[in-house]
């Protein structure tokens, strides 16, 4: 008898570059991340110039798959914003691998919290975040802006 072994693609996570603005700014808007101000291609190359590790991307066969953002950092915490993966890749261990390798950096740099900010409403990615060891804070917060 012959066992079937399925391959899972291999995903590379690397420092975003400029050339994958296009692929990023797609998976936002597909999964209805994107925000004008937020995700410009400005403000991505302000950040990676500050800091070259604030936006990583997963590539799995050459093509950009997945990204999140790490930003607000110091000794005590930091923040993960925009963490996302094009449809079809989804539960292949993509998003996983960008928290562990943002985890891992932060934790170089000696952070010793990371928070990030779910959709109440989203009971599935608040079960996804459970199982990776992310606590709810207990407190009901509301995400406000104002425009510059």
């Amino acid at each position: 008898m012959t066992l079937m072994t399925q391959t899972l693609p291999v995903h590379i996570i690397r420092r975003y570059t400029d050339d994958d603005y296009e692929a990023v700014e797609s998976i936002l808007r597909s999964n209805h991340q994107f925000d004008e101000i937020w995700d410009h291609r400005e403000n991505l190359a302000s950040m990676v110039t500050n800091d070259p590790d604030s936006v990583l991307v997963a590539e799995t066969d050459g093509h950009v798959v997945g990204n999140v953002i790490i930003t607000g950092y110091g000794a005590h915490i930091a923040y993960l914003f925009r963490l996302s993966v094009r449809e079809g890749h989804k539960n292949r261990g993509v998003g996983t691998r960008l928290l562990d390798t943002a985890c891992e950096i932060l934790k170089k740099r000696g952070t010793r919290e990371v928070s990030l900010i779910v959709d109440a409403s989203r009971e599935e990615l608040k079960e996804y975040y459970k199982r990776r060891g992310y606590s709810t804070s207990g407190r009901t917060f509301i995400y406000m802006t104002k425009g510059l």
